[in-house]
């Protein structure tokens, strides 16, 4: 039986928030380590100055040192309701667009997920970006904060750039979603049907499967991200000690991140990246499953 959209949206926002609640720190780490632009090949630029987190036990230990435990949740509440959103909706889409090209049979090709995967990413970043590039902001700056919460960041970037800073950075991160996403899904279908079909398909299965698929396909894409991060932040002054790095679009920041730490520095935030990537993925589909196993029991029920 085909489940409602309803549920799957529902079922996805359930499982995008209680799984962000458990990463945000991991994810706080992550992006503060991927928009150091000082270069880990020589300790830091040629006048001297170091990267201020050398990996993610320092850097976590420094956060929450330097700006209390409270910062390591650093614009939770927009990311809370980013990933609600946002993962609900790209549930939804996936399986409507699953259903679609596996015309009503049970079992799906790899193909068929991961077009229906890419199609569920573009449409929940197309509709979730603003809040996306606010939380980035929030996550970003240091002490002294720029912004006060939420409804200021909105307000201020919004008398800063317009309706065109609350877009900064989407194309890049379409460029990142849509494959990210295409290939999570489709790892996630085959790691899912290699277990007997589907069959006997547990909680441990859940999660061993999701972790895996959430990783591979991080690494396949991680590039994409520390580019889409840049430049939401580009032309920020997010205070402390940090440099605001202003980007003249996707080629330049490409091209300058290159120049300025090699290869190596597309690379940044990787181990954090990959670690939330991993329990992310794992917590997002155990929860997504058996809260959907739980609608479909309550609805047989009724």
């Amino acid at each position: 039986m085909k489940q409602r959209p309803s549920d799957e949206f529902l079922a996805g926002g359930i499982s995008g928030a209680i799984t962000r609640f458990l990463v945000a720190p991991l994810d706080v780490v992550k992006i503060r380590l991927q928009l150091q632009t000082e270069s880990l090949r020589t300790g830091g630029h040629p006048g001297g100055a170091s990267p201020k987190y050398a990996g993610v036990a320092q850097a976590l230990r420094t956060i929450a040192t330097e700006e209390g435990l409270k910062a390591l949740w650093k614009g939770n509440l927009t990311a809370e309701l980013l990933w609600t959103s946002y993962v609900g909706v790209q549930f939804a889409v996936y399986s409507h667009v699953l259903h679609l090209l596996a015309a009503g049979q049970p079992k799906h090709d790899p193909a068929s997920s991961f077009v229906a995967g890419g199609l569920g990413g573009f449409a929940a970043t197309v509709t979730t970006y603003p809040l996306d590039l606010v939380r980035t902001r929030l996550a970003a700056q240091a002490e002294p904060k720029v912004y006060r919460g939420l409804t200021d960041a909105c307000r201020t970037i919004w008398l800063s750039h317009g309706a065109h800073g609350f877009l900064q950075g989407l194309t890049p991160t379409l460029a990142q979603i849509v494959p990210h996403m295409a290939f999570h899904f489709m790892f996630y279908e085959t790691f899912k049907g290699a277990h007997a079909q589907g069959s006997n398909f547990g909680a441990l299965q859940q999660l061993t499967s999701g972790a895996l698929s959430g990783m591979l396909a991080k690494c396949l894409t991680h590039p994409f991200d520390v580019v889409k991060k840049r430049l939401q932040v580009s032309g920020f002054n997010r205070g402390g000690s940090f440099t605001s790095v202003v980007y003249g679009g996707l080629v330049d920041c490409v091209r300058t991140t290159l120049r300025a730490e090699g290869v190596r520095g597309l690379y940044k935030g990787l181990k954090p990246n990959l670690l939330k990537a991993g329990i992310a993925s794992a917590l997002t589909f155990l929860f997504y499953e058996q809260t959907l196993r739980v609608l479909k029991t309550a609805r047989a029920g009724s």
